[in-house]
């Protein structure tokens, strides 16, 4: 049971950031809206108790104002995120090995 709980969790944290990745922030109305939805994955990340997130994943769910302010920064974050993406789905599916 416990090993179903920590493969979904892991799942389900690839899939949020893939969806917010997803989404545009090109003005103040669109970056309210990403904030909205990071911070319900921040503190879902935290009630779980998630040690295994890399500490990247809290700069980019952070980091929205600056990557919509700065190009190079964002094209940076993004190669950063589909980096730690492809690390995590790896590792979605071993949680429950340890």
């Amino acid at each position: 049971m416990e090993e179903t709980k920590e493969i979904s969790f892991g799942a389900s944290v690839i899939a949020a950031l893939e969806k917010l990745a997803a989404k545009k922030v090109t003005n103040r109305k669109e970056l309210e809206a990403w904030r909205a939805a990071a911070e319900k994955l921040e503190r879902r990340i935290t009630a779980e108790g998630e040690e295994s997130v890399p500490q990247f994943v809290w700069h980019y769910l952070g980091d929205a104002d600056i990557r919509m302010r700065n190009p190079k920064y964002r094209a940076d974050q993004e190669r950063r995120l589909e980096q730690v993406l492809r690390e995590l789905g790896p590792r979605a599916h071993r949680m429950g090995a340890r």
